[in-house]
Protein backbone atom coordinates (compact mmCIF):
# COMPACT_ATOMS: atom_id res chain seq x y z
CA UNK A 1 0.00 0.00 0.00
CA UNK A 2 2.90 2.73 1.09
CA UNK A 3 4.15 1.87 -2.58
CA UNK A 4 1.37 2.62 -4.36
CA UNK A 5 0.70 5.85 -2.66
CA UNK A 6 4.50 6.90 -3.25
CA UNK A 7 3.77 5.72 -6.82
CA UNK A 8 0.63 8.23 -7.03
CA UNK A 9 2.05 10.72 -5.75
CA UNK A 10 5.20 10.78 -8.03
CA UNK A 11 2.46 10.60 -11.60
CA UNK A 12 0.73 13.41 -9.37
CA UNK A 13 4.45 15.39 -9.06
CA UNK A 14 5.38 14.83 -12.79
CA UNK A 15 1.61 15.28 -14.03
CA UNK A 16 1.50 19.22 -12.24
CA UNK A 17 4.85 19.57 -13.31
CA UNK A 18 4.13 19.93 -17.28
CA UNK A 19 1.16 22.41 -16.77
CA UNK A 20 4.27 24.75 -15.10
CA UNK A 21 6.69 24.20 -17.44
CA UNK A 22 3.95 25.27 -20.06
CA UNK A 23 3.12 27.82 -17.96
CA UNK A 24 6.58 28.98 -18.08
CA UNK A 25 6.69 28.42 -21.86
CA UNK A 26 3.69 31.16 -22.38
CA UNK A 27 4.99 33.90 -19.84
CA UNK A 28 8.17 33.61 -21.75
CA UNK A 29 6.15 34.24 -25.05
CA UNK A 30 3.13 36.11 -23.53
CA UNK A 31 3.63 40.39 -24.67
CA UNK A 32 5.28 42.45 -22.23
CA UNK A 33 4.22 46.30 -22.28
CA UNK A 34 7.24 48.62 -21.29
CA UNK A 35 6.15 52.23 -20.55
CA UNK A 36 8.51 54.98 -21.16
CA UNK A 37 8.83 58.54 -21.09
CA UNK A 38 11.31 60.95 -22.69
CA UNK A 39 12.41 64.29 -24.09
CA UNK A 40 15.20 66.05 -26.03
CA UNK A 41 15.38 68.28 -28.72
CA UNK A 42 13.85 68.57 -31.99
CA UNK A 43 15.52 70.08 -35.24
CA UNK A 44 12.95 71.32 -38.12
CA UNK A 45 13.71 70.63 -41.81
CA UNK A 46 12.37 71.67 -44.92
CA UNK A 47 9.92 74.62 -45.48
CA UNK A 48 9.38 75.05 -41.37
CA UNK A 49 13.25 75.63 -40.57
CA UNK A 50 13.01 78.50 -42.78
CA UNK A 51 11.56 80.71 -39.98
CA UNK A 52 12.11 78.02 -36.90
CA UNK A 53 14.64 77.22 -34.44
CA UNK A 54 15.63 73.99 -33.30
CA UNK A 55 12.85 73.01 -29.87
CA UNK A 56 12.16 70.57 -27.39
CA UNK A 57 10.22 67.45 -27.41
CA UNK A 58 8.51 65.47 -24.90
CA UNK A 59 7.32 61.57 -25.68
CA UNK A 60 5.25 59.42 -23.83
CA UNK A 61 5.32 55.28 -25.07
CA UNK A 62 3.71 52.07 -24.65
CA UNK A 63 5.60 48.94 -26.33
CA UNK A 64 4.81 45.28 -26.46
CA UNK A 65 6.61 43.03 -27.45
CA UNK A 66 7.16 39.22 -26.33
CA UNK A 67 10.56 38.83 -24.50
CA UNK A 68 12.15 36.01 -26.62
CA UNK A 69 10.95 37.63 -29.70
CA UNK A 70 12.76 41.01 -31.92
CA UNK A 71 9.87 42.67 -32.97
CA UNK A 72 7.43 44.95 -31.43
CA UNK A 73 4.40 46.91 -31.74
CA UNK A 74 4.93 50.59 -30.13
CA UNK A 75 1.94 53.12 -29.54
CA UNK A 76 2.99 56.50 -28.27
CA UNK A 77 2.44 60.55 -28.07
CA UNK A 78 4.85 62.86 -29.73
CA UNK A 79 4.84 67.13 -28.40
CA UNK A 80 6.99 69.22 -30.28
CA UNK A 81 7.50 73.13 -29.99
CA UNK A 82 9.80 75.03 -32.38
CA UNK A 83 10.61 78.70 -31.62
CA UNK A 84 10.21 81.55 -34.01
CA UNK A 85 13.56 82.64 -34.99
CA UNK A 86 14.86 86.29 -34.15
CA UNK A 87 15.03 87.59 -37.58
CA UNK A 88 11.51 86.12 -38.59
CA UNK A 89 9.28 88.99 -38.64
CA UNK A 90 5.57 88.38 -38.06
CA UNK A 91 6.51 84.69 -37.55
CA UNK A 92 4.83 82.59 -34.26
CA UNK A 93 6.31 79.71 -32.68
CA UNK A 94 4.82 75.72 -33.93
CA UNK A 95 4.36 73.07 -32.67
CA UNK A 96 3.04 69.46 -33.62
CA UNK A 97 1.19 66.78 -31.68
CA UNK A 98 1.65 62.96 -32.74
CA UNK A 99 -0.42 60.24 -32.25
CA UNK A 100 2.25 57.14 -33.12
CA UNK A 101 1.82 53.27 -34.19
CA UNK A 102 5.25 51.74 -34.83
CA UNK A 103 6.79 48.66 -35.65
CA UNK A 104 10.11 47.75 -33.69
CA UNK A 105 12.82 46.07 -34.38
CA UNK A 106 15.60 45.16 -31.93
CA UNK A 107 18.49 43.46 -32.53
CA UNK A 108 19.67 39.99 -30.91
CA UNK A 109 20.66 40.11 -26.92
CA UNK A 110 23.47 41.94 -25.83
CA UNK A 111 24.50 44.50 -23.24
CA UNK A 112 22.91 47.51 -24.82
CA UNK A 113 20.34 46.46 -27.65
CA UNK A 114 20.37 48.52 -31.18
CA UNK A 115 16.72 48.61 -32.42
CA UNK A 116 15.17 50.13 -35.72
CA UNK A 117 11.86 52.43 -35.75
CA UNK A 118 9.45 52.97 -37.98
CA UNK A 119 5.58 53.61 -38.23
CA UNK A 120 2.95 56.31 -39.21
CA UNK A 121 0.45 58.23 -37.08
CA UNK A 122 -1.89 61.54 -37.24
CA UNK A 123 0.25 64.39 -36.77
CA UNK A 124 -1.45 68.12 -35.64
CA UNK A 125 0.43 70.83 -36.36
CA UNK A 126 -0.15 74.43 -35.59
CA UNK A 127 0.24 75.67 -39.13
CA UNK A 128 -1.47 73.07 -41.37
CA UNK A 129 -3.92 71.32 -39.05
CA UNK A 130 -4.41 67.09 -39.09
CA UNK A 131 -2.62 65.38 -41.37
CA UNK A 132 -1.04 61.61 -41.76
CA UNK A 133 2.68 61.67 -41.59
CA UNK A 134 5.00 58.46 -41.41
CA UNK A 135 8.99 58.37 -39.63
CA UNK A 136 11.88 56.43 -39.65
CA UNK A 137 14.97 56.33 -36.99
CA UNK A 138 16.92 53.96 -35.21
CA UNK A 139 18.05 53.56 -31.08
CA UNK A 140 19.66 51.88 -28.57
CA UNK A 141 18.28 50.38 -25.18
CA UNK A 142 20.19 49.86 -22.16
CA UNK A 143 18.93 47.67 -19.31
CA UNK A 144 19.27 49.22 -16.25
CA UNK A 145 18.44 47.33 -12.73
CA UNK A 146 14.55 47.43 -12.61
CA UNK A 147 14.00 49.98 -15.45
CA UNK A 148 15.60 51.10 -18.41
CA UNK A 149 16.70 53.66 -20.64
CA UNK A 150 16.76 54.76 -24.03
CA UNK A 151 18.24 57.48 -26.91
CA UNK A 152 16.42 57.74 -30.39
CA UNK A 153 17.24 59.90 -33.37
CA UNK A 154 14.18 59.75 -35.74
CA UNK A 155 13.21 61.82 -39.30
CA UNK A 156 9.07 63.04 -39.31
CA UNK A 157 7.24 63.81 -41.90
CA UNK A 158 4.15 65.16 -41.52
CA UNK A 159 2.36 65.15 -45.17
CA UNK A 160 0.81 68.64 -44.57
CA UNK A 161 -0.52 71.68 -46.65
CA UNK A 162 1.71 74.68 -47.27
CA UNK A 163 5.43 74.24 -46.47
CA UNK A 164 6.76 70.95 -45.27
CA UNK A 165 6.63 70.04 -41.86
CA UNK A 166 9.88 67.59 -41.52
CA UNK A 167 11.50 67.52 -38.06
CA UNK A 168 14.40 65.49 -36.58
CA UNK A 169 13.81 64.77 -32.80
CA UNK A 170 16.66 63.28 -30.56
CA UNK A 171 15.30 61.88 -27.41
CA UNK A 172 16.13 60.61 -24.76
CA UNK A 173 14.30 58.45 -21.73
CA UNK A 174 13.48 55.94 -19.22
CA UNK A 175 11.28 52.66 -19.58
CA UNK A 176 9.68 50.94 -17.10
Amino acid sequence: MRRYSILVALVALAASAYPLAAQAAAAATMPVPIIGVGGGISIPLGGIAKNRQPGFNLDAMAEFRAPSQPLGLRGEVLYQYFGASKDAVGVAGANTLGFLVDVVYHAPQSQVRPYMIGGMGLYHTSENGNSAGFNVGTGLTIPLTGMGAYAEARIHFALAQGPSFVTIPVTFGITF
